[in-house]
């Protein structure tokens, strides 16, 4: 259990730094902005795979 609430504190200051990346659109912060969407989405299909394998 601790380590999914470390990975959850992980996930949740990743989310606000992309809220921060929002809420600033530039053009050049397009590319960086889908990559950190990319690793998100790793993230949690991770996540996701991993809890299924436990239950």
């Amino acid at each position: 259990m601790a380590k999914n609430d470390l990975l959850q504190k992980n996930i949740e200051e990743r989310l606000e730094k992309n809220r921060y990346v929002y809420r600033k659109p530039k053009k050049k912060k397009n590319f960086q902005l889908w990559m950190s969407m990319l690793v998100a989405i790793i993230v949690i299909m991770g996540m996701v795979f991993s809890l299924m394998q436990v239950l």
